[in-house]
C-alpha cells in the first residue's frame, strides 16, 4: 500500500525493469551464496522476502498500466488473459515443480532457471514506452510522496471502495483458514491423494472462472456478486455433506468458479471506475487491504482444525460467501452496481474527489 504513489509517479518501464533487475540480482545472490557455502535459512528468507516486496510493485503496476494500452471495451478480456496467465503458469509449475527439480538436477539449478525468466522479463518490459500519469519531478520528493499517499486515502473516503474491499478481506481470511486445513481435510476423507485433487480442483475452478468472467461484463456487477456468492456457498454446503469423495472434490472446485470470475470483473471495475492518475495507488491499497487478514486466518485455522474439525476451512469459505451475498444484497448502492464496462467515478462515489 505504501508503494502505491510510486506506481502513479514513476515511468512504468523504469519501474518494471527496475523491479525485475532487483529480483534477478536477488536470485543470483542466492546462487552465489550457495556456491560458496554461505547460504543460511535466514539469508534465504531475507532475500525471498525482498523479492516478494518487488512483486507488490509489479502486480499493481501492471494492472494500472492496462487501461492505458487497452481499449475500455477490451479491459475485461485483457484482465482475463492476465489472470489466466498468472493462474495457469502457477498451476502448471506447482504441478511439475518436483519433476522440474529432478530434471535440472537440484533445487539451486531451478534458481538459475528462475534468473533466466527475469532476464526475459527485463527484455520484454524494456520495450514499454508509457509515461507516468502523475508528476514525477524530483523536487520535494518526500513531501510529494506523503501528499500522494494521503490523497489516495482521501480519494476513497465516503466512496463504495471500502465496501467493496470488506468482503474481499473476509474472503481472504477464510482462504487463510482453507490453506492450513485442506491437507487435514483431504486426509480425513481418503488420504493425501484427495488433498492433491482438492488443490487441483480449486485451481481449475478459478481458471474456469477467469474464462467465464469476460462473458459477464454486461451483467450488473451487484447481481454477479450476489448470485455468484450464493452459488459458491451452496456448492460448499454440498461438499460439506461428504456423501462421496468425488462429489466433495467436484463441489469444492465448482465453489471457486465465482471467485475466478469476480477477480477478472473486479479488476475491470477498478480500472474503469478509478482515475488513471490514481489507479496505481488504489490498486496497491486494494491488494494490501484484501490480504490483510490472510495470515491471521491461517493461524486461527490451524487452531480451530485441531480443536474442532478440519472441515472448518470449508465452513469458513461458505460463511464468507454468505456474508458477501448479504453485504451486496443489503447495501442498496452495491446491489445496484451496473455492468463493469459502464462503471465510472460517479458510480463508485469518487467523482467529486479528483480535483
Amino acid at each position: 500500500m505504501l508503494l502505491g504513489p510510486l506506481i502513479d509517479r514513476v515511468a512504468i518501464r523504469r519501474l518494471l525493469v527496475g523491479t525485475q533487475t532487483l529480483q534477478l540480482l536477488g536470485v543470483l545472490t542466492i546462487v552465489a551464496l550457495y556456491q560458496h557455502g554461505l547460504l543460511t535459512v535466514w539469508l534465504l528468507i531475507g532475500v525471498m522476502g525482498t523479492l516478494e516486496l518487488c512483486n507488490q510493485i509489479v502486480y499493481p503496476a501492471q494492472s494500472a498500466v492496462l487501461p492505458r494500452i487497452v481499449d475500455d471495451s477490451q479491459l475485461a478480456r485483457a484482465n482475463a488473459w492476465f489472470s489466466m496467465s498468472y493462474q495457469g503458469v502457477d498451476a502448471i509449475f506447482n504441478a511439475v515443480s518436483g519433476g522440474l527439480i529432478a530434471l535440472v538436477g537440484g533445487t539451486i539449478r531451478v534458481f538459475i532457471l528462475d534468473a533466466v525468466t527475469f532476464v526475459i522479463a527485463i527484455v520484454a518490459f524494456w520495450g514499454l514506452s508509457i509515461q507516468p500519469q502523475g508528476d514525477n519531478s524530483s523536487e520535494n520528493d518526500d513531501e510529494q510522496y506523503i501528499e500522494a499517499l494521503t490523497a489516495g486515502v482521501t480519494y476513497l473516503r465516503g466512496s463504495l471502495i471500502p465496501w467493496l474491499l470488506g468482503p474481499a478481506v473476509i474472503a481472504n481470511f477464510a482462504f487463510g483458514v482453507v490453506i492450513v486445513t485442506l491437507p487435514a481435510f483431504g486426509a480425513a476423507n481418503g488420504g493425501a491423494w484427495v488433498y492433491g485433487l482438492l488443490g487441483g480442483s480449486m485451481g481449475a475452478g478459478r481458471f474456469v472462472g477467469t474464462i467465464i468472467g469476460p462473458r459477464l461484463e454486461t451483467v450488473p456487477y451487484g447481481v454477479v456478486r450476489i448470485v455468484g456468492s450464493l452459488l459458491g456457498c451452496g456448492a460448499l454446503v454440498v461438499a460439506l455433506l461428504r456423501s462421496s469423495v468425488w462429489l466433495i472434490i467436484i463441489a469444492f472446485g465448482l465453489s471457486t468458479i465465482p471467485s475466478g470470475a469476480v477477480g477478472v470483473l473486479g479488476a475491470t471495475l477498478f480500472q474503469t471506475g478509478v482515475a488513471n492518475d490514481r489507479l496505481g495507488r488504489i490498486i496497491a491499497i486494494r491488494n494490501a487491504t484484501s490480504t490483510l487478514l490472510l495470515p491471521l486466518g491461517a493461524a486461527i485455522g490451524g487452531v480451530l482444525a485441531t480443536q474442532f474439525s478440519p472441515a472448518i476451512g470449508l465452513v469458513a469459505m461458505a460463511g464468507a460467501n454468505l456474508i458477501t451475498a448479504m453485504v451486496f444484497g443489503l447495501h442498496p448502492r452495491l446491489r445496484r452496481l451496473p455492468a463493469v464496462n459502464t462503471v465510472d467515478e460517479m458510480t463508485l462515489g469518487l467523482a467529486d474527489k479528483t480535483s
